[in-house]
């Protein structure tokens, strides 16, 4: 298709430039061939022709000195008679004239026609057939005789467009007119004849381009046809089907043994492959039997490249962060642990100590010592609250009653040097929470904060709900804490020296964190000589069941 396609388009060229070549006669500077002919056709005097003719022969002779192969070029008079450049005609004028081909120029002036290959009908010239066109000038007036010019050309010219190609690559290639003709071939006995296979040929010439195999004479043949717009010719290239597919079996046994050879070293590649695959993957597999049997000390030998080595590493890293985790559980059990073991200790013979405050409130009774029997009677309701049934969690309300009864010990104890405000919400008033949170925090604000500073301290308390969790807030204007101080307060091995139960802020923090999470605890804030802020947040929790399933 490549082929014919590039043949096509040089002949189209070729054509374009018979076609201009021919209108240059025609009508190129203002008709002056035409008018020298029709002036060489009207003179009577011999030598007034010869000049006449002359100087025809030079102009054809300039337009034509790069064309070999222009074998004639005729000129035809309205009435009759004609004139030749090169070579004249070996038939006789009426038969020209009444060849369809020139009737059919006559009708189309100024249209080149292309007749294919006609009989020779010049002289000097050894070619049966020879590539015509004609054109009748579409020039009228006094000074035109001439209705029709005939070029002629060897055919052999079109053969310069074949030699850039292998015959034995392209096969056979034809140029059929539009009648079925044949007008080109590399077999001369063709020129002029239409093939015996022609009717075969006939659905493919219809103008397209198109590739088909046909069976011609008892042989399949691959047929390609290519139009040739400008002159309605088609090239009709043939070639034996074995011609195309004679490397196939070549190619099909190389590709035999090329895929022979790919399985061979397929199967050897796969077993050094899954070689080094299969015995890492059963170690892994060994080493992961034993961490499911508890040995998380199991570590597998990295070896060789690529994911099997990722693998084996992400398997030693995997089973020492299980370690780690264990560790961590461990420790935050351990601690969870060391904290109740703390408040257990708190909680020496509770009902001793109530039992012997009891007895002396009953003196201060009968002793009519008032102060003395309200302090007991609120320190004894500390104790019960704090240590008595109920386990470790109570409500919101409880907490505060404890703190308003530890409060007014302190106040006894330090008289009216600090003033306490409250800000409660309502709303959490039956919230669980674990016992003994407040009474630490506020014990800090005591001690270490206003029962320092000569004005007189307030300590503000406040409780709300904000962004789904219980807010406690203690606030007080006291001496304040540096950065230091800050973050000691909340650090290991930090723990107050004095207090009820001697827990302490950093123990508040851990009951926390141990209990509901990370998420929860301390936040504190201080400025030195202004103020310390505690906030407490805790998850709300309103029944037993919620409190055991986030715990």
């Amino acid at each position: 298709m490549q082929a014919v396609e590039q043949i096509s388009f040089a002949i189209e060229s070729e054509v374009k430039r018979l076609i201009f070549a021919a209108a240059s006669i025609a009508n190129g500077n203002k008709n002056e061939i035409v008018e020298l002919v029709t002036n060489w056709n009207r003179v009577e005097d011999s030598s007034a022709k010869f000049e006449i003719s002359d100087n025809i022969d030079a102009r054809l002779g300039f337009l034509f000195n790069f064309r070999s192969d222009l074998q004639a070029v005729i000129f035809f008079f309205r009435d009759e008679g004609h004139y030749f450049y090169k070579s004249g005609l070996n038939l006789s004028e009426d038969d020209v004239r009444e060849l369809d081909s020139y009737q059919a120029a006559v009708k189309n002036k100024g249209r080149a026609v292309f007749p294919g290959a006609l009989k020779t009908i010049t002289k000097n010239t050894n070619d049966k057939y020879l590539l015509s066109i004609l054109l009748s000038p579409d020039v009228s007036g006094a000074r035109n005789d001439v209705v029709m010019i005939y070029m002629a050309l060897q055919t052999s010219y079109l053969d310069t467009f074949y030699s850039g190609f292998q015959y034995n690559r392209i096969g056979d290639t034809i140029i059929l007119d539009e009648n079925g003709t044949v007008v080109v071939s590399q077999n001369k006995n063709l020129m002029g004849t239409k093939l015996d296979h022609y009717d075969a040929l006939k659905p493919y010439l219809d103008g397209e381009a198109k590739s088909a195999k046909v069976e011609v004479g008892g042989r399949d043949k691959m047929i390609t046809t290519f139009p040739i717009h400008s002159t309605h010719w088609s090239i009709v290239n043939e070639m034996d089907y074995e011609v195309i597919t004679q490397d196939i079996s070549k190619v099909f046994w190389i590709s035999i043994y090329i895929s022979v050879a790919i399985v061979i070293l397929f199967f050897i590649f796969s077993i050094l492959f899954f070689r080094g695959i299969l015995n890492p993957v059963n170690d892994l597999i060994r080493k992961m039997k034993d961490v499911e049997r508890g040995n998380f000390d199991a570590k597998i030998d990295l070896k060789g490249d690529g994911e099997i080595r990722h693998l084996g590493h992400t398997f030693n890293k995997m089973t020492t962060e299980i370690k780690v985790l264990i560790a961590e559980r461990d420790l935050k059990e351990r601690q969870r642990s060391q904290a109740e073991i703390e408040a257990l200790q708190s909680q020496i013979n509770p009902h001793f100590i109530a039992n012997t405050l009891n007895s002396i409130r009953l003196m201060a009774m009968i002793a009519k010592a008032d102060n003395i029997r309200k302090m007991i009677e609120a320190f004894t309701k500390l104790l019960s609250n704090s240590f008595g049934k109920g386990g470790t969690l109570g409500s919101a309300q409880q907490e505060m009653e404890s703190l308003n009864n530890y409060i007014y010990i302190m106040k006894v104890r330090y008289g009216e040097q600090f003033d306490v405000q409250y800000d409660i919400d309502d709303q959490i008033q039956s919230n669980l929470m674990l016992k003994m949170l407040l009474q630490p925090i506020v014990e800090n604000a005591i001690l270490h904060g206003v029962n320092q500073v000569e004005h007189k301290g307030i300590i503000t308390v406040r409780g709300y709900i904000a962004d789904n969790r219980l807010c406690f807030e203690v606030r007080d204007n006291g001496v304040g804490m540096t950065e230091e101080q800050l973050e000691q307060l909340l650090s290991r091995g930090n723990r107050m020296k004095y207090g009820f139960n001697s827990i302490g802020m950093r123990n508040v923090d851990q009951r926390i964190k141990l209990n509901y999470g990370q998420q929860y605890g301390l936040e504190v804030e201080s400025v030195v000589d202004q103020y310390t802020h505690v906030r407490m947040i805790l998850p709300i929790l309103t029944n037993e069941d919620e409190v055991n399933r986030d715990v």
